[in-house]
């Protein structure tokens, strides 16, 4: 990074208190910084269905926030733009009682990555919350959320941000 004095003796690019303003990208930065890089905040907004025995994708069709617009809520996926390694975590909940078991799976460009399985057998509603560390090239990966339950009946996942949720942001650049 290069700090440059105008001639009023002023520097740029660092704010009065010593920290870095909005004019440092993430280029600017070290090696393995993560700086500004991208972060979001999504989740689904409506009721969705889950057949039997079917992996189905998670839809996360509103944002809270997206720093550097990656997010897409139309195909429900995140897909960062600048490479380095990503936090990403998911949740999600089947409104119904489920016996046997609930899958929920990251996908990373269309194949399962990591997946956390739940078996119940009881009457409650079971919560699957997901969290993986991620390295993504900044150009061609993408991620998604699948969920899968088995209790011989169709089953509908949460309709509000607490209950489905999937969030992410870079913690160090490449």
């Amino acid at each position: 990074m290069t700090i440059t004095i105008n001639g009023s003796g002023t520097i740029t690019g660092i704010t009065a208190g010593g920290l870095p303003d909005a004019t440092i990208q993430q280029a600017d930065l070290a090696a393995n910084v993560a700086g500004n890089g991208p972060a979001f905040s999504a989740y689904g907004s409506g009721l969705q269905s889950f057949a039997n025995s079917t992996f189905t994708k998670v839809a996360y069709n509103a944002k809270e926030f997206d720093t550097n617009t990656n997010f897409d809520t139309t195909n429900n996926r995140f897909t960062p733009t600048a490479a380095g390694y990503y936090l990403l975590t998911a949740s999600f909940s089947f409104n119904g009682a489920a016996s046997g078991a609930v899958i929920g799976s990251i996908y990373k460009n269309g194949s399962e990555f990591k997946r956390c399985a739940v078996v119940t057998n009881n009457s409650s509603a079971p919560i699957l919350n997901l969290s993986t560390l991620v390295y993504a090239n900044g150009s061609t990966d993408y991620f998604e959320v699948y969920g899968w339950q088995n209790s011989g009946a169709s089953q509908t996942c949460g309709s509000a941000n607490a209950q489905q949720c999937f969030t992410g942001s870079m913690v160090r650049a490449a």
